[in-house]
């Protein structure tokens, strides 16, 4: 045992180790321990208890508290044995000859002398853990104000980092270590950090190089999205949202984004949180397939509680055939609900410029880079031909050109004006019948099993045969959901909606909506009466309506990642873009300090 240990438990006392009212079991020969034994009855009828004497009900034995702590080797006494003494027949003599021993007197005095030390706090090592804790703490109020800044700025899509790291120079040193300089004008901690560190010409450990940036930075993401994770697994059904779009380097990065509901003591609320940019390296259906599903399994997260998908209107992803949606509903069917610059960055060392309609220079110098690269680039269109992945749909016949007014560039047209016209007009009508099929046949889904869940249909008594079917079949398609007991909680539900409406009789509520029924039944705490319809409500209410979420994300992404950080790795995109998204998590920077601490392996 070593002495930390021994401290701890002295600090502690003996109080809740003495057991003195638990339940003491018989041994084979029908005796126990008593609770008397931890008195001394004195010759004036008083008693008086022994501190020293502790018993433990998992090994049925009794121990001297000292003596286990301070016993020396040669000391030989069954109080002070791991096995304990238990022999209760010959307890009361032992219990007089081991207090009144020398080496329990003496191991009894240690104990006291040490328990006195630190009552006073006055231990051989009290100044070096006082003085430890100082620089805990002092450490700790600095790193606060580095998390902090460095907080500011990702949650306002700043670039942190400048040209220059030197804080000695009169440049500028990027918005990072320039808020830091701001702050140590008004507070005096980061102001007496700031001056030891240009003092030292930063050969001391500061925390403010590029390198404890991204270490901050990625502490500060993984901890809003563990909390999120906390709060996904605690609503337990989610809905998943993916989509894509490339970015300034011409990579396609997909959104992951998951929508729950999420019910606190504050009430009842629908989110959908920002999880991660994730990179495509191919556009085909089950390679994003497999994707999605490894990154659940990393976050944590189980496919069976997955019930809602959310993705674009590209074949790839929404197909009923052979899409991502399908292929994850093949796997889970509760869930309801380009590459191309890859090849030619592999087969040409350069990028392609972009050409400007108002400046003639931006088109010659495109116009060189091709003719520089002419065979590098046949090559990527050629692989781009051949590649296993392709559709045989990617190579088209290219239509014939119209020329336009003079000044303008020429376009892929039809031959003449009333073919273009035609043909634009039957794919619009194509695939705004496609969309309508596609849509009607997802809202009937969700009809045929969430219909009733309307207030009107609710409280209309008349609609109990078509409640009751309703039911069976959304019973069918959830296992957890027993039909039997939903339809009696609906009529409990019924009682409770008449009552309230009799007493708040100004309550719209036809008018509510199933987020609304739901917070109704949280606020009354009529949710462990009604358990089957509170399940089926937070179902539906996880099913996705949308992509909007994903769609926002892609305006933080062009913000994140722009032409002068278009090399930033994925980890700390993905991290920058989570906290300026989800900009209203209260982020706990002690916990994050902790773990920065543990990472470290060092105390700070």
């Amino acid at each position: 045992m070593d002495e930390t240990l021994k401290t701890e438990l002295v600090r502690q006392g003996t109080e809740e180790l003495q057991n003195k009212d638990a339940w003491f079991p018989r041994d084979s020969n029908g005796r126990s321990f008593s609770k008397d034994w931890f008195y001394i009855h004195l010759d004036n009828g008083e008693t008086m208890l022994r501190t020293w004497l502790v018993f433990s009900p998992v090994n049925n034995a009794a121990y001297c508290f000292p003596c286990m702590l301070f016993q020396k080797a040669k000391w030989k006494s069954s109080f002070g044995k791991s096995s304990g003494f238990n022999a209760w027949r010959k307890l009361s003599p032992r219990l007089l000859e081991h207090e009144r021993s020398s080496y329990h007197l003496s191991a009894f005095t240690i104990w006291k002398e040490l328990e006195m030390r630190l009552h006073k706090q006055e231990t051989i090592d009290a100044a070096a853990q006082l003085a430890q804790q100082m620089s805990f703490e002092k450490w700790k109020a600095i790193l606060v104000r580095i998390l902090d800044c460095i907080l500011y700025l990702a949650r306002q899509t700043l670039p942190i980092r400048g040209h220059s790291e030197d804080l000695n120079t009169d440049g500028n040193c990027g918005n990072f270590l320039e808020t830091f300089k701001l702050l140590a004008k008004y507070d005096p901690v980061a102001k007496q950090h700031l001056h030891r560190v240009q003092r030292t010409d930063g050969y001391i450990v500061s925390y403010l190089s590029p390198q404890s940036q991204d270490e901050f930075i990625n502490l500060l993401g993984d901890h809003i999205r563990t909390v999120i994770f906390q709060n996904i697994i605690k609503a337990k059904y989610f809905a998943i949202m993916f989509d894509s779009t490339p970015d300034i380097s011409h990579t396609d990065q997909m959104s992951q984004v998951i929508r729950y509901v999420q019910i606190e003591d504050s009430g009842v609320h629908v989110t959908e949180s920002f999880i991660d940019f994730i990179q495509l390296y191919r556009k085909s259906a089950d390679v994003i397939t497999k994707q999605i599903c490894d990154k659940l399994q990393a976050d944590g997260l189980k496919l069976e509680h997955c019930y809602g998908q959310g993705y674009d209107n590209a074949a790839t992803m929404a197909g009923h055939i052979s899409g991502v949606q399908k292929r994850i509903l093949d796997m889970n069917p509760k869930a309801i609900s380009t590459h191309r610059w890859d090849i030619l960055k592999k087969h040409v060392p350069i990028r392609v410029k972009r050409s400007c309609n108002t400046r003639w220079s931006s088109t010659h110098e495109a116009v060189c880079v091709l003719a520089e690269h002419t065979e590098k680039i046949i090559d990527a269109l050629e692989a781009l031909r051949d590649g296993p992945e392709e559709t045989s749909e990617t190579g088209e016949r290219r239509v014939g050109r119209r020329k336009k007014m003079d000044g303008e560039n020429s376009c892929d047209a039809g031959l003449t004006l009333i073919q273009e016209t035609s043909r634009e007009q039957l794919e619009a009508i194509d695939q705004l019948q496609a969309e309508i099929k596609k849509r009607t046949t997802q809202m009937n889904t969700l009809h045929q099993r969430f219909a009733f869940l309307q207030i009107q249909t609710l409280l209309d008594t008349k609609k109990d045969d078509f409640i009751k079917k309703q039911i069976q079949h959304t019973c069918a398609q959830y296992p957890e959901l027993n039909a039997a007991s939903m339809l009696t909680e609906i009529t409990r539900l019924r009682d409770h909606i008449i009552l309230y409406k009799e007493v708040n009789p100004d309550e719209q509520v036809a008018n509510w909506s199933a987020l609304d029924l739901l917070r109704w039944v949280y606020k009354w705490k009529l949710q462990e009466s009604l358990t089957n319809f509170v399940v089926t409500l937070r179902i539906f209410l996880t099913i996705t309506v949308s992509t909007a979420s994903c769609e926002r994300s892609f305006s933080k992404l062009k913000r994140i990642k722009t032409y002068q950080r278009s090399t930033m790795s994925q980890e700390r995109l993905s991290n920058l873009a989570i906290l300026s998204i989800e900009r209203d998590f209260n982020v706990d920077f002690n916990s994050v300090v902790e773990k920065f601490a543990l990472i470290k392996s060092r105390r700070i």
